[in-house]
């Protein structure tokens, strides 16, 4: 049998993608419910049934509880057999630990749940840090429920990553996620237009401390309508502010477009054309980068992310893809 633990729409893709990359049988998925509307909506948009041998829903409250609950169903579906794969993300999770002390597997594979692995594996997998949660009284309630405590877990020898992430000499193995299974699925590749406007990825968070002002951010918006001398189509972040949503509207020369979906699906959604992309380097981008093969994407950083192991990551992935095209 093989497990996968999905908590996140994301995850779910990668989930998906890692069922046909490891051409798994007997495959159980866990899925953790989402607690919010944008998250059940975007995550029913993904969700087929009929992939999966075997399902187990849960929701996110009373996780002490639940949890022992969930591993004692997936013995049961298991009959005695052992666990092939578990297929996780959330890294350094309470519910992603107790799987692993409870449920030994042949494999652990690390699935992608956006930036926090990138950032996971260069605070936690790369120097191969142990891991230890102690909690008197929940640890007491887990034992009490026929299950190990968490304690200490020393950083696995059979812990390997599926990722998005093409990362340099990785400390273990790493099968490369290329999302090609949902790729070719939304039919990502009818996307590109030479003659079609440009794509504009929003950002969040404009305006707060660290991070740049609104007039900082409408400036380069026009700097981008001025040198692709084309019509742009503005995706929002879904953190964007009011006055950041107000100021862009009244920019020329842009369509305002509202998504209903994640961005890396909502182009081939609504089969919208696009010649271009360009946006702040990011998870996002980089994952639009790996859908949408056929497009240029011209990414952009600001001097607070240098030197930041994933920024730096993240530069020198859109720096070599860009020499493919010319932007």
């Amino acid at each position: 049998m093989n497990v996968f633990l999905v908590t996140s729409p994301f995850q779910y893709i990668c989930a998906n993608e890692a069922r046909d990359a490891y051409q798994t049988k007997n495959n159980l998925l866990v899925l953790v419910q989402q607690n919010t509307e944008k998250g059940k909506q975007h995550l029913a948009q993904l969700y087929d049934k009929s992939k999966w041998d075997h399902i187990i829903e849960v929701g996110r409250s009373n996780r002490t509880f639940v949890i022992p609950r969930v591993l004692k169903e997936v013995k049961k579906l298991a009959n005695g057999e052992s666990i092939e794969h578990f297929f996780f993300s959330e890294y350094t999770s309470w519910r992603t630990r107790m799987f692993q002390r409870n449920l030994p597997a042949k494999k652990l594979v690390f699935i992608d749940d956006g930036m926090g692995n990138l950032y996971e594996y260069f605070k936690y997998i790369k120097d191969k840090k142990s891991f230890s949660r102690t909690r008197f009284l929940q640890d007491l309630l887990i034992q009490l429920q026929g299950c190990k405590k968490i304690g200490t877990i020393p950083y696995a020898e059979n812990f390997e990553m599926f990722s998005i992430f093409d990362i340099e000499n990785p400390v273990c193995p790493l099968k490369l996620n290329t999302l090609d299974s949902i790729r070719k699925s939304i039919g990502a590749s009818n996307c590109y237009d030479p003659s079609a406007p440009v794509a504009f990825i929003g950002e969040g968070s404009i305006g707060d401390k660290n991070q740049p002002s609104v007039d900082a951010y409408i400036s380069k918006l026009e700097q981008v309508i001025a040198k692709k001398n084309a019509p742009v189509i503005y995706f929002p972040h879904r953190t964007e502010s009011e006055e950041v949503t107000s100021a862009v509207k009244a920019l020329p020369n842009l369509t305002y477009h509202k998504s209903e979906s994640p961005i890396e699906l909502e182009l081939a959604n609504k089969g919208i054309k696009i010649s271009s992309i360009t946006g702040v380097t990011s998870t996002a981008l980089y994952t639009l980068s790996l859908l949408y093969k056929e497009v240029p994407i011209d990414a952009h950083t600001y001097d607070s992310h240098i030197g930041n192991d994933m920024a730096t990551f993240l530069v020198n992935h859109f720096e070599k893809r860009a020499q493919n095209f010319s932007i």
